[in-house]
């Protein structure tokens, strides 16, 4: 995910001004956590979820179109039968 390739490059970054070896690893660890922690809480979806959905909706809008047409054919129907039958 390019969100873990920023904070990695950040410690990375951090890593080379920190001569101390067990800080810099120490360093490393937290930005890697916070960064997880801060991905974890953004409640994202894949790619693969978000394509799946988008069909699903689509796919929803469509048969709400043939319901909306279907409805109307039936209301003007009902009129007919309703003008027939006060005649």
């Amino acid at each position: 995910m390019a969100t873990d390739n920023v904070f990695k490059q950040l410690g990375d970054q951090i890593g080379k001004l920190i001569t101390d070896p067990g800080a810099r690893e120490d360093i490393n660890k937290s930005i890697n956590l916070f960064a997880q922690g801060a991905v974890a809480r953004l409640d994202l979806v894949t790619r693969d979820e978000f394509d799946a959905n988008l069909e699903a909706l689509h796919q929803s809008q469509q048969r709400i179109a043939e319901l909306e047409t279907q409805i109307e054919e039936l209301r003007a129907l009902l009129d007919q039968l309703e003008q027939h039958a006060s005649n």
